[in-house]
């Protein structure tokens, strides 16, 4: 059988017959020309004059950190029950989207039902918005009424607003009307849904009625999520305060609903201040020698405060009210991965990707680490093709200025290791404190080593103790968003463990599908929102499309037979190798769906579970998984790998023995060696070509080569924009074009 996502299309442009009803507007540019409506410089919000294509215009500030643009409202216009805002401008990249003030009790950035994804087409383009039930109050930055955003580049030339839809845009209906006339949505009874709920703050007052969770109910959520940190439960040392969370947990109760605590200390909004005034030690990084308020993983004092938190919420906590613990260890909001960019309360703090592990424990941590490993300075030195003449002469480095491949590879593996060990600690104490609730340890970022989320090293951890993980990093795309989960997809399953998503970057009606298929293609055991409700208590546009799509969600068990390399090594010695890789992942899965296999499940044999592997960036492994690679060979499986990247080859520069140029099989795209019982093929085809020349040797149904059936099931094939993903005995495909397609 097959099925289709149900994508539905917001994009409507709007028609030469122009604007209906009353209009307020502003024409942007070096002077704007305001009737109505002006746009104001907020500190998140700045905009240049700027000029594309012959029009004037304004353009947010994105090389400053500014995404938003503030739009003021006459004060003596009264909004209907909604309104429509029409917004021209030039095509770029990322998506666009407006955030409205919905009044008292209601969020004053409200997201409107659609959202566009620019197309890069770099010419003029104007789309509407639907702004249901504004008051335009004045409570967003600078007294605002609603804002436009982009995650890139964004140009506007002319913003205006109107009581009448424009002839020709359909109208998206109402999501209290949907509800209304729906039932209940019905979860799949081993799949959880998630809506964020509360963030280290007490909830409004019209959060804690009864409709609030009446509605969560009836868009089928099973699970509130609130930030639990350390400061809020013991603002003063030996001082505890409930306050802030048990007036929602008795809702919860009430409701029969479940909870989800974020557990969380390390970053600065939920660690205690006198904590860190006795005992805390900031990260410091090495690229400024500076350091941030967010506690370092090295810190000797932080396990001990660890521990104290989960004992505190534990004795105040029983198990029967909760869904699961998210456990927030690390980072500016709680994965487990070091200081990336922003962060709560972190105001002007310095953040940035990058290496941190510039403090005095970290450098102790990492001479200890190094001096284990290789026992001699004369070792060492020959390993690292250093000098040091006492073991207190090394500090960690950045790998990019490493002596060698061999010491980038280590420093890489140290700090990653480091995140790994600390994140141990958390599941294990966790796990003590409840053993029979579900434990999801939070991550996030796309695989970056600066970041120190090893995915398969914390997934494997996580299985030990029967946890899972919590990965954050979905966006509305459905092809980014199996680049970015599917190695934690990828591992967690095949350590027999499990894993929820939750968006990162855009999340709007729109990527719904996106989302949902992503989830139910990688295997997900739940499916994290913050936007199904929108405060205090009002179903969004998002749920209507969660509604409409939820009979394809469904807990799956990918059986896939070709995984694509992650190289650990390479990703280490070659810096911004992971963008690469995770770029050409995405091109690959227009074709076929796969899993992601890096060095640790390769050096666990879980390679032996595939008939093909597929190389798309990076060409160094350690010696003991080229090893591996070489057995798994001989036994029967199919390498396949792109001539331009040349052969397999150790850390220390040692090609592969069974790299050959001479082959028994050649073509024009590729050529094919017998490796044992096993065939090495090489794809001859520059990029992006070998993609496509690759994907048809792993589909292909022909005798052109000597293993006797595809080596991937040809669902697909084709690179259209259409994803397809076998669930069960049924064939969903996603559509990420932004026109129908008819599959046969």
């Amino acid at each position: 059988m097959i099925r289709a996502f149900l994508v539905v299309s917001f994009a409507m442009t709007l028609a030469q017959a122009g604007l209906a009803g009353e209009a307020l507007w502003v024409r942007l540019g070096p002077d704007d020309q305001p009737q109505g409506l002006h746009v104001s410089q907020q500190p998140d919000g700045r905009t240049l004059p700027a000029e594309f294509d012959g029009r004037a215009c304004r353009r947010t500030d994105i090389e400053g950190g500014s995404a938003h643009m503030y739009v003021h409202v006459d004060p003596d216009f009264t909004p209907p029950d909604r309104v429509f805002v029409t917004v021209e401008f030039f095509d770029q990249h990322g998506v666009v989207s407006i955030h409205y003030d919905a009044g008292e009790g209601l969020s004053a950035y409200t997201p409107t039902p659609e959202a566009y994804p620019q197309r890069g087409s770099y010419e003029w383009r104007t789309e509407t918005f639907t702004l249901l039930r504004p008051q335009f109050m004045n409570r967003q930055n600078g007294g605002a009424d609603f804002r436009l955003l982009a995650d890139g580049p964004f140009a506007v030339s002319r913003i205006t607003l109107t009581t009448e839809p424009p002839e020709g845009f359909q109208v998206p209906i109402d999501p209290n009307t949907y509800f209304a006339e729906h039932p209940a949505v019905t979860l799949p009874p081993d799949m959880d849904l998630i809506q964020q709920w509360q963030i280290h703050e007490p909830v409004p007052e019209g959060q804690l009625a009864d409709s609030a969770y009446e509605t969560a109910r009836q868009i089928g959520v099973t699970s509130l999520q609130s930030y639990v940190g350390w400061a809020q439960l013991e603002p003063e040392q030996g001082v505890l305060d409930f306050s802030l969370y048990d007036p929602v947990v008795d809702q919860i109760r009430r409701h029969d609903l479940k909870w989800l605590p974020f557990l969380i200390v390390g970053p600065l909004v939920a660690t205690p201040e006198w904590w860190r005034a006795e005992y805390g030690v900031d990260y410091v990084c090495l690229e400024h020698s500076t350091a941030t308020p967010i506690q370092s993983i090295w810190n000797p004092n932080l396990k001990a405060g660890v521990r104290r938190f989960l004992e505190i919420f534990r004795e105040h906590y029983e198990p029967d009210v909760i869904e699961a613990l998210n456990l927030g260890i690390s980072g500016n909001w709680g994965e487990s991965i070091v200081v990336a960019g922003g962060g709560f309360n972190m105001g002007d703090n310095h953040t940035h990707i990058g290496w941190w592990c510039g403090d005095e424990h970290a450098q102790a941590h990492f001479r200890q680490w190094v001096e284990a490993r290789y026992e001699t300075l004369d070792t060492l030195n020959a390993a690292w093709g250093a000098s040091h003449e006492a073991w207190d002469d090394i500090t960690p480095f950045i790998p990019a200025d490493a002596p060698s491949r061999r010491a980038a590879v280590d420093v890489t593996t140290w700090y990653t290791q480091s995140m790994t060990d600390y994140a141990e600690f958390w599941v294990k104490t966790a796990r003590e404190l409840y053993p029979d609730l579900p434990i999801y340890l939070c991550t996030g970022g796309s695989g970056q080593p600066e970041l120190a989320a090893d995915f398969s090293a914390q997934a494997r951890m996580c299985a030990q103790y029967n946890a899972g993980l919590r990965i954050t990093n979905q966006s509305d795309d459905a092809p980014g968003n199996f680049a970015v989960t599917r190695m934690v997809s990828s591992a967690t399953r095949l350590y027999d463990g499990y894993y929820t998503t939750e968006p990162a970057g855009a999340n709007t009606p729109k990527g719904m599908a996106a989302r949902i298929f992503d989830g139910v293609s990688g295997g997900a055991s739940g499916l994290y929102f913050k936007s199904l409700v929108i405060p205090p208590d009002q179903p969004s546009a998002t749920a209507v499309q969660f509604a409409e799509n939820v009979p394809f969600l469904t807990r799956h068990e990918p059986k896939l037979s070709v995984a694509a390399l992650m190289p650990n090594s390479s990703l280490a010695i070659e810096q911004n190798l992971i963008h690469t890789f995770l770029e050409r992942t995405q091109r690959l899965r227009d074709a076929l769906d796969y899993e992601f296999i890096d060095e640790n499940m390769i050096a666990d044999g879980l390679l032996e579970r595939f008939r093909a592997l597929v190389v798309l960036a990076g060409d160094t492994v350690e010696q003991p998984v080229l090893d591996r690679i070489t057995a798994w060979l001989e036994a029967g499986g199919v390498l396949i790998i792109p001539q331009e990247l040349g052969p397999l080859q150790t850390v220390e520069a040692e090609p592969a023995t069974w790299w050959s140029d001479q082959f028994a099989l050649r073509s024009d795209r590729f050529s094919v060696n017998a490796v044992g019982n096993g065939y090495l093929v090489v794809v001859n085809s520059p990029w992006p070509g070998w993609c496509e020349t690759m994907s048809g040797v792993l589909l292909s149904e022909t005798a052109e080569f000597p293993w006797e059936s595809p080596l991937a099931e040809p669902l697909d094939g084709v690179y259209d924009g259409i994803l397809a993903t076998r669930v069960g005995d049924q064939v969903y495909y996603y559509n990420n074009a932004d026109v129908p397609v008819e599959k046969e």
